[in-house]
């Protein structure tokens, strides 16, 4: 029997039917890819954003080493040593959002700040020098002698010239350049008090330091410290002593400091 003009054919609303559910499946689809997209790209956004943060901490840690001063130097002596741009390198070591430097530039930092790759990176935890990773397992032996006779001569020459001393690291940059963080001093515990201008290791409000001390007439005893950041602090009379708990623990008498010559570009960084 022929159907009616005016009836409804049931297989055409089931295949409208199935063209909406499937239309709606692939819209639903295609939403659930764009979610995950953008979940991905967030995602990598903060892990770029956290590997940023690490990079420049450990950039700054080397270019501590190397006694590169805070601030706008840093930035050059990276853009020296790169060849790049200096607002380029200044991004690298920015303090609220700092960038990620390409593969390339990332690999002249190995190089011209002598760093591990895989500590720059945070994949190591001990700090080591690209020469260290580079290097056979057991170093090459000098030349001349044993590899540990220099040691030998160096520490009886500490011991003849610091006799009476004893060793203690420095903490913090307040004397740069004069005695860098990590230094270590010879400190003469038998002076307990002000023997004339030099460096001493005091305690001052409940502190430690290690300052220069200097006695002006008419000031009073003045607090100094080789890095120019830090202001002079002037100790009037026996009663401020007295109130700020100022004592002298020992005089400074020597420093061992290793220093490091640092590999630059052949190149002059842009200005």
């Amino acid at each position: 029997m022929a159907a009616d003009d005016g009836a409804v054919d049931g297989h055409e609303i089931v295949a409208k039917l199935g063209g909406m559910a499937k239309s709606e499946m692939n819209k639903t689809s295609r939403t659930k890819s764009r979610e995950l997209e953008v979940q991905a790209a967030d995602g990598r956004a903060d892990e770029d954003a956290a590997l940023s943060v690490s990079l420049k901490a450990r950039l700054l840690e080397r270019l501590r080493d190397a006694r590169i001063p805070e601030g706008h130097k840093q930035a050059v002596h990276l853009a020296e040593i790169t060849g790049r741009a200096y607002q380029t390198t200044r991004r690298w070591i920015d303090c609220t959002a700092p960038g990620l430097p390409d593969l390339a530039s990332f690999k002249l930092l190995c190089t011209g700040m002598d760093g591990d790759p895989s500590w720059l990176l945070g994949l190591l935890g001990e700090k080591r020098s690209l020469r260290q990773a580079l290097a056979p397992t057991e170093p090459a032996a000098a030349p001349d002698g044993e590899p540990e006779e220099w040691v030998q001569d160096v520490a009886s020459e500490v011991r003849d010239q610091m006799y009476g001393c004893c060793a203690r690291r420095m903490h913090g940059d307040d004397m740069e350049p004069d005695i860098a963080d990590g230094d270590t001093l010879f400190v003469d515990f038998a002076v307990t008090e002000f023997r004339g201008n030099g460096n001493y290791l005091i305690a001052c409000d409940g502190r430690e330091l290690v300052r220069t001390l200097e006695y002006r007439l008419g000031t009073g005893l003045v607090l100094g410290c080789a890095n120019t950041r830090y202001p002079e602090t002037v100790i009037k009379d026996a009663a401020e002593s007295t109130r700020r708990q100022l004592k002298v623990l020992g005089r400074v008498e020597g420093v061992i400091q290793v220093r490091k010559f640092w590999r630059g570009s052949a190149r002059q960084a842009p200005r």
